[in-house]
């Protein structure tokens, strides 16, 4: 009993962990405070397929779902339409010559933000404009919707029904994220400091808090993406079991059930499974370990299917595609480009958009704040990935990050031959790999330290500090992108801001504090510990010859908050489960 309860607590995160998932979490509530109503891509479609189902009107085919009045009424009542016009913040590129400032706008009077149960008039009226978002299947809008009705929120303030909703969509991300990466981090590389800094390099990602500070369906896929890769990571390290195999399919069911983005990690699963059994029988000889793969993969892909993956295939039976489109892009007067130049502004806009582009995806923030984030991780993402130890983890990211990143280019290239527009170059598309990108960067990142002879517990001072400063920055330019107006006062910009705000100063400044207090209980909680992290049957971080045992580190009895312990788990040690490094 006493092993067992000692086997859960080694289990469980250090402290320092779900400070980086509350510092995320809090980016994200601020950036959805921050955010006007309905200014987030497709967020008024993203809305209307909720309350469609919360009243229980099915999933229509794509192309025939229609957009609620009253949700129109709320685009309305908050400023993004005006007299049937779109607005345009500040900051916005796509501002037309005579297209209406939203800073200009007088907010929208608090008597006057009515419910959505109140827009509706006793029963839902439906528009001629399309809701696309049933090309997508219907797992998060499902889940959403059932949040939704059970607290009632149809019968709240409009302006903070969307705001809880996009509390949800932060939560997804904060409760899974961080604590992905920890875990994926420490199987791969045995290192307790590098794992918990690695919990904090989302917060140098601001589109990841603005995208979960938005109603969309990225946040659940984000979270269920970053789950599996995670799993995997778990397979390939600590050996396949029953269990383990069983969680991987369940991940990959709802993977699928999220958004088509996803369905490129799920080749890494028979790779991933491939090298768990290789290094856990392979001195069995051939024989020995391609039987129990094959069997064992044919029944994890088969759960997937049940689970999730036959909504792909009847889209295909349906339509001749797996995804198919609500709706074609317009076709525009304009050249196709080369391949190399469709690479470049491919590049540009994608990384643009993965580190900050803001509103409609129309307020990108400054171009060296964007290319000195996409520097940085590039580098350090090429060093994590230089040959070394643990080659298989590094095939299977490499297969998932090749697959995504490569299957958005070739889409959206086939897609500008066609049309001579440039649609879907978004970098939020690759936030499914966060896992495996910043895993990577992790381990760049200690591996660097290594080479400059500076502990990598190190790490765990400088990767919050760096990460709570580019999330500030991040936020202070989104003000300045949403609010700010050139020749005018920040004091203005202020005032018009928490004229639209869902809630008063005192709100939005408690969180910014809670913010600094996480910062806080962080700093405090290092400087006792002098940012030591210890572990029990391994050689210390730094030291040469350093070796991985299978099992689940975390903190053992009567450690201090940041020491870190290796359980050995002789059952399912793998084969060759040498550290990273």
């Amino acid at each position: 009993m006493l092993s067992r309860l000692a086997r859960l607590r080694s289990g469980v995160p250090p402290v320092s962990v779900w400070v980086a998932a509350a510092l995320l979490l809090l980016s994200s509530m601020i950036w959805g405070a921050l955010t006007p109503a309905t200014r987030a891509p497709d967020e008024v479609q993203h809305l209307n397929s909720i309350v469609r189902l919360a009243h229980g009107d099915g999933w229509p085919k794509p192309g025939d779902a229609r957009l609620e009045r009253a949700i129109l009424d709320v685009r309305e009542l908050s400023g993004a339409v005006h007299d049937g016009q779109r607005t345009f913040v500040a900051g916005s590129v796509n501002r037309t010559p005579t297209g209406e400032l939203f800073d200009n706008l007088p907010p929208t009077g608090v008597n006057q933000r009515a419910s959505l149960a109140t827009l509706e008039h006793g029963a839902p009226q439906l528009s001629n404009q399309m809701d696309q978002m049933t090309q997508h299947p219907p797992g998060y809008y499902a889940v959403t919707a059932a949040v939704f009705k059970l607290v009632g929120a149809e019968n709240w303030r409009y302006d903070r029904m969307l705001y809880f909703l996009r509390f949800l969509t932060g939560l997804a991300i904060a409760a899974s994220v961080p604590f992905c990466i920890y875990y994926a981090t420490r199987d791969l590389t045995g290192r307790g400091s590098t794992a918990q800094a690695a919990a904090f390099l989302p917060l140098l990602i601001p589109q990841l808090g603005f995208v979960g500070g938005a109603v969309n369906n990225d946040g659940l896929a984000i979270a269920t993406a970053s789950v599996l890769a995670a799993l995997l990571v778990r397979v390939m390290t600590a050996g396949p079991t029953t269990r383990r195999l069983v969680l991987v399919a369940v991940a990959a069911g709802a993977v699928c059930w999220m958004k088509g983005t996803g369905l490129t990690l799920l080749p890494a699963i028979p790779l991933a499974l491939a090298i768990a059994y290789w290094r856990t029988r392979g001195d069995g000889g051939v024989r020995g370990w391609i039987w129990p793969f094959v069997r064992n993969t044919a029944w994890v892909l088969g759960l997937t299917f049940v689970l999730g993956g036959w909504w792909w295939a009847l889209n295909f039976v349906r339509y001749g595609r797996i995804q198919p489109a609500a709706y074609e892009t317009p076709s525009v007067n304009g050249p196709v480009l080369s391949l190399g130049n469709f690479a470049n502004v491919f590049q540009a806009r994608v990384s643009s958009s993965f580190f900050g582009n803001v509103g409609l995806l129309e307020a990108p923030m400054p171009t060296v704040f964007t290319r000195t984030l996409t520097f940085a991780l590039l580098a350090l993402l090429v060093v994590g990935l230089w040959p070394n130890r643990r080659w298989g983890e590094r095939a299977v990211f490499v297969l998932s990050i090749g697959l995504t990143a490569g299957t958005l280019f070739a889409t959206t290239y086939a897609g500008h031959r066609v049309t001579h527009n440039l649609p879907g170059l978004q970098g939020r598309y690759l936030f499914v790999l966060l896992v495996p990108l910043l895993v990577l960067v992790a381990v760049g990142l200690d591996r660097v330290l290594r080479l400059l002879r500076v502990p990598s517990r190190w790490l765990l001072f400088a990767v919050p500090v760096v990460g709570v400063a580019v999330t500030a920055v991040g936020l202070l330019l989104g003000f300045r992108l949403y609010y700010l107006v050139d020749g005018q006062s920040v004091g203005r910009a202020l005032d018009v801001y928490l004229g639209w705000s869902a809630w008063s100063w005192t709100v939005v400044a408690g969180l910014a504090a809670a913010m600094v207090l996480c910062c806080v209980v962080l700093a405090y909680m290092l400087g006792r510990t002098g940012g030591r992290v210890e572990a029990d049957g391994v050689v210390p971080d730094g030291a040469p010859g350093r070796t991985r045992l299978a099992g689940a580190p975390g903190l053992h009895a009567g450690a201090a908050p940041f020491q870190v312990s290796v359980p050995a788990d002789s059952a399912h040690a793998p084969t060759g489960a040498a550290a990273d490094g």
